[in-house]
């Protein structure tokens, strides 16, 4: 987790004091949080899920500066790099219905990578094991295009030309968006459904999640448009990319109580699953490192913690849950001028 801004400082001390035992002070917070939300400027939206409700849930500052629509706790956001559980949770389910092994090699789905897909295996890529370069570099490197409408055959293209990888499968972590991005190909491959559908069909609406889920196209329904600062003027910053799986999943915070609660009973997935999605892998030296399957697993004030953040040049978000605390937040923004997570 980078350095965290100013808001989700403040978020994070009314949190801190939730783990402890102590209440949440929701007039506190809607205070603060509408003071660095004015003057008609992109915000933010945050939920708290305490034993089991959705006991805060608000937002701040506007979803389009155009229309002066405001940000909502049904405000959808793009949720960046938090979007990766769910993609796990797609190949561990997958998993469980018999139709792949995250054992599997690469070579067994792309027939057309160079060697190094011999060598890397699913739960590598979920791991961030796996040592390929990050495409969303590569791309950049190409064309110096930051939010150009790319594709997946760009992204598989630009992957299949790479003849080496960082570091040997298995060696070590390193943060890599090509991952996820192979893990959304992999569900399309066995399942004969894009990440999208398959996604909605098994995970979201199974968990009444009705506003969540990925989109290639981001004509979303209610959606907060993305703005960056430049020239001390907000411009409307949407991405334009169609490449799913790393990130790219839209959601609203009142979806949310839903997730930490499945996190908590296991209904939709199983404990098998989630055993998976919560365990830490192990680099080939035996190191334990903190990601799991699409989270990280740490501690705060002494509490077990899983957590993801992500961040877009004009959306970040970060989520975590403590379950022994039974208590999660999530924080959604719409404004490139936060820091962060």
């Amino acid at each position: 987790m980078k350095n965290l801004s100013v808001p989700i400082i403040i978020i994070f001390l009314f949190f801190a004091n939730a783990v402890n035992g102590e209440s949440i002070n929701k007039k506190r917070i809607d205070t603060i949080l509408a003071n660095l939300s004015k003057n008609n400027i992109p915000g933010v939206a945050v939920g708290i899920v305490q034993n089991e409700k959705l006991v805060y849930a608000n937002g701040f500052g506007l979803a389009d500066l155009t229309s002066k629509r405001k940000n909502t706790s049904i405000t959808r956001f793009n949720i960046c790099s938090v979007s990766k559980q769910f993609t796990a949770a797609c190949i561990y389910l997958l998993e469980e219905q018999g139709k792949l092994k995250t054992s599997d090699y690469l070579s067994k789905y792309f027939k057309d990578l160079p060697a190094y897909a011999d060598t890397i295996t699913i739960a590598q890529l979920i791991h961030h094991q796996s040592g390929i370069k990050d495409f969303t570099t590569l791309l950049w490197l190409k064309d110096m295009e930051e939010n150009g409408n790319t594709t997946d055959q760009q992204a598989y293209t630009v992957l299949s030309q790479q003849s080496s990888l960082n570091f040997p499968a298995g060696e070590q972590e390193s943060y890599s968006n090509s991952g996820y991005f192979l893990l959304s190909k992999i569900v399309n491959i066995v399942s004969g459904q894009d990440l999208s559908q398959f996604a909605s069909t098994h995970l979201f609406k199974p968990l009444k999640m009705f506003n969540t889920g990925f989109s290639r196209t981001h004509q979303v329904q209610n959606k907060a448009n993305g703005y960056i600062l430049e020239n001390n003027k907000y411009i409307k910053y949407n991405p334009q990319t169609s490449i799913i799986g790393h990130s790219n999943v839209y959601s609203q915070i009142a979806d949310w109580d839903k997730w930490f609660n499945e996190m908590k009973y296991h209904k939709i997935l199983g404990d098998k699953i989630w055993k998976k999605m919560l365990t830490p892998a192990i680099n080939n030296d035996g190191h334990q490192i903190d990601y799991a399957g699409g989270v990280r697993i740490t501690s705060f004030q002494n509490q077990k913690m899983i957590s993801h953040g992500g961040d877009l040049p004009s959306y970040h978000s970060y989520m975590a849950f403590f379950p022994e605390k039974d208590l999660g937040i999530i924080i959604m923004n719409n404004n490139g001028t936060f820091s962060g997570y």
